[in-house]
């Protein structure tokens, strides 16, 4: 029998070859959520082309929101309840194809899967409203890491969503 690689979701969780086979129809759907009508596909700030026709043109320092931004510093700081609190109550984290809803189950995979490695923001790809979409470099605890797209949406001073998926 071949022994197939392991697969990882965007905070390096082992993910099964079930949750792997996703329909084309799923990767379609997944994209358009991400990138599609509403205008955070790479380009500037605004969801627009870069100036140059290059879509893949850095845009670092990236201007966080603020509740993105503790995400981010909670993510350093290696402080699960505080990327917690980064979310509303009923906030929702979209791990690839896993769904974690609400604080304490925020918190609990935090400690588990995020908090355990680094992330740095490679460059931002959108800001329109209330969405955030960054490219990310995540590298799980004693990895090299990869490159993934994390879209945020936020409500007031916190995020109610965040979509991970791979680059």
């Amino acid at each position: 029998m071949r022994a197939l690689p392991i697969s990882r979701s965007a905070a390096g969780h082992p993910v099964s070859r079930r949750q792997h086979r996703r329909p084309l129809a799923g990767a379609l759907l997944a994209a358009l959520v991400a990138f599609g009508p509403l205008g955070c596909g790479a380009g500037d700030q605004n969801g627009q082309p870069a100036a140059d026709g290059n879509a893949n043109q850095a845009s670092e320092p990236a201007t966080l929101h603020p509740p993105v931004r503790s995400f981010v510093d909670a993510v350093a700081a290696k402080d699960a309840d505080k990327v917690a609190d980064a979310f509303t109550s009923d906030g929702v984290v979209i791990d690839v194809s896993r769904r974690i809803e609400g604080h304490q189950a925020i918190r609990q995979w935090a400690a588990n899967e995020l908090v355990t490695g680094t992330l740095a923001v490679v460059r931002q790809l959108c800001a329109q409203g209330d969405r955030q979409c960054l490219l990310v470099r995540f590298a799980p605890g004693g990895s090299g890491g990869f490159e993934a797209n994390y879209t945020f949406t936020i409500s007031a001073d916190r995020i109610t969503t965040l979509d991970m998926q791979y680059a």
